[in-house]
């Protein structure tokens, strides 16, 4: 939060507000860990929408020319209102809800495409190794995310595979912050906010969980039928 209130003590204008999205850019090319991600969800036929869209946002954030003269040709842009917030507990909760679904839909799709990898190459990679070694790093720095990452890794050796969409206690976790995702994302839409790691992660989870009924069986309602 100190970031968000801090001010320039000559100017008095908030730091914040002069940064522009310097900090994300990286015209160099040297993404590493965003690419090789990409690369090898497409390589493994491993779904992984949220940790592509955020390459995709750091590729037009790296870009601001482009983004500019797109602006300048379609004569304006879309930018983000107030949201109304009725009560401010309740929406701050839905916020981080928003954010930790995002974040362990992150951790999943990355995982599914190591496991895959894994079993396709015959890495033998040790998990549970994986796991001490992240959460010693920058990688894992939840708490609450490597408690639950602890069980599956811990037993992996018994697993045909370790697809954490099929572990029932991660998966009550995705549905529990489904609703606070959906309302974010919602206002999000709304008042033109950019949340595309958020979308992408509520559209993973309703078509990760879902058997793909068709039209004809659902509720569709149109004026005059």
């Amino acid at each position: 939060m100190a970031i968000n209130q801090a001010k320039d003590p000559k100017t008095g204008e908030r730091v914040l507000a002069t940064v522009q999205d310097k900090v994300v850019q990286d015209v160099t090319g040297e993404e590493g860990t965003g690419i090789w991600s990409n690369e090898q969800a497409v390589a493994t036929h491993i779904p992984a929408p949220t940790l592509t869209v955020a390459h995709y946002f750091r590729l037009a954030s790296a870009d601001r020319r482009q983004r500019r003269k797109a602006q300048e040709a379609m004569g304006g842009d879309f930018p983000f209102q107030k949201m109304e917030v009725k009560d401010k507990d309740a929406f701050i909760e839905d916020l981080r809800l928003a954010v930790f679904a995002s974040c362990l839909a992150s951790f999943i799709q990355g995982l599914n495409i190591i496991d895959k990898a894994n079993r396709e190459h015959h890495w033998n990679i040790n998990f549970n190794e994986i796991l001490q070694i992240w959460s010693g790093g920058c990688i894992i720095q939840a708490d609450y995310i490597k408690s639950l990452l602890q069980p599956v890794f811990k037993d992996f050796e018994s697993k045909k595979t370790l697809n954490l969409l099929l572990e029932s206690h991660i998966m009550k976790e995705i549905k529990k912050s489904k609703p606070s995702l959906q309302r974010i994302v919602g206002q999000a839409i709304q008042t033109d906010h950019v949340v595309p790691a958020m979308s992408a992660t509520l559209e993973y989870i309703k078509y990760q969980t879902s058997l793909g009924k068709s039209l004809s069986n659902q509720s569709v309602n149109y004026e005059g039928s």
